[in-house]
């Protein structure tokens, strides 16, 4: 029997990768900066990585418009206890501000011989990123990963470039990311814009254990979601569109976004869907 989860509540051990050669050096106008921002179509990734006899890397991938983010954390220094799947983690930044609350799992990532992953929702990350001189990951109030943040000034303002561009080429206003402007709020949790009566309805068919769908979904200027187009098509073969874009067009689920006068523009939002067969 096939078990529904929605946005994030599954975290599952993946292979963690990035196109290297892809990748745009960060730099503060003068020198290269010690990060690099990859976009690819439905993916942000900003990576840094510290060379030498023991290698390590942070990394922050995201799905532009979800306010969802994985930090990735590998290295020699990550606790081995730290691996495995499912564990309760804290993102800490030395801002003195509350810790974010995240999933975390072990990953495989060559050539690091340790790496885990925390994912997490917050929309206030990006900021905090840029200000901060640190970050940590704890699991189990355990310190088990932390990454300087020279120059990440830069590297999160990379990072939002990224992600604006992308939602503009998916018909995003860009009036909504001036100054005083602002993206789609939405009205309840992402994890109930299904409701459990349209769920139960849904028979889709797919063709792995483990089925993620991602979709970015075009809001009106009344919040009405009126569009809604995969963003990762060629993931696997499923029927998962023929139920999950039906559920959704139509929905008020926003405030609309707006630009800095108050008028109400076009956004954009992307949402995350995943099944997981279980174990008979």
């Amino acid at each position: 029997m096939g078990k529904i989860w929605l946005e994030g509540l599954a975290l599952l051990t993946v292979v963690f990768s990035y196109n290297q050669t892809a990748a745009a050096a960060v730099t503060d106008g003068t020198s290269k900066l010690p990060w690099q921002i990859d976009g690819t179509p439905g993916v942000c990734l900003l990576t840094r990585t510290i060379p030498g006899t023991s290698p390590a890397l942070f990394a922050i991938r995201t799905v532009p418009g979800s306010d969802r983010y994985r930090f990735i954390f590998a290295g020699e220094q990550i606790l081995k206890t730290s691996l495995a799947s499912n564990k309760r983690a804290e993102i800490v930044f030395d801002d003195g501000k509350p810790s974010i609350d995240a999933w975390s799992s072990g990953i495989r990532l060559s050539p690091y011989p340790y790496a885990v992953q925390a994912e997490f929702e917050d929309g206030t990350v990006i900021r905090r990123l840029g200000q901060a001189a640190s970050v940590g990951v704890k699991i189990e109030k355990n310190n088990v990963g932390l990454a300087v943040l020279e120059g990440a000034g830069k590297a999160a303002e990379a990072l939002n470039s990224c992600i604006t561009e992308q939602l503009v080429q998916w018909g995003a206003d860009p009036a909504q990311f001036a100054p005083n402007g602002m993206p789609p709020a939405p009205l309840r949790r992402r994890d109930d814009w299904l409701s459990a009566e349209q769920l139960a309805k849904m028979e889709i068919k797919h063709d792995r254990s483990a089925m993620h769908a991602e979709y970015y979904l075009s809001i009106s200027v009344d919040g009405k979601v009126d569009g809604c187009t995969r963003i990762n098509p060629d993931s696997g073969k499923d029927d998962a569109d023929r139920w999950i874009c039906p559920a959704l067009v139509s929905q008020h689920l926003f405030e609309p976004a707006h630009d800095s006068a108050g008028k109400a523009v076009r956004g954009v939002v992307s949402f995350m869907f995943d099944i997981v067969t279980a174990a008979r």
